[in-house]
């Protein structure tokens, strides 16, 4: 999906964010010029186009925009040393691609925003 919305990324992970009525989107991009925005509305797009339950929330504004957050590079590393000490095995790890915000037991928005370009 990242190459349909024209970037490259090495990490990513959406957490529900129920008080705030949408889905966070913490991205750590793969190199080269990326807009976290942009990217964050091909996802909206994406999603309402492929999830009509999705679509029928954005369209009557009980779901907000995807929000973007761009995460420093390296910042996806972390999570899978956490995860190894925690008793999962390096080759069997399988990290979340969505979780709720207040499960996340990481604090992403110490790794974000990145200060410098990706």
């Amino acid at each position: 999906m990242s190459r349909r919305l024209g970037a490259s990324v090495r990490f990513y992970i959406l957490l529900a964010d129920a008080r705030r009525r949408r889905y966070r989107a913490f991205i750590e991009f793969a190199g080269g010029p990326n807009d976290p925005a942009a990217f964050a509305g091909g996802l909206d797009d994406e999603f309402a186009a492929l999830n009509i339950e999705y679509a029928a929330k954005r369209g009557s504004g009980r779901l907000q925009s995807i929000e973007a957050v761009p995460l420093a590079p390296g910042a996806g590393k972390p999570i899978a040393r956490i995860a190894s000490r925690e008793g999962q095995r390096e080759t069997q790890l399988k990290l979340p691609c969505l979780q709720n915000a207040e499960e996340c037991r990481f604090d992403f928005e110490a790794r974000g925003p990145a200060d410098a370009p990706c």
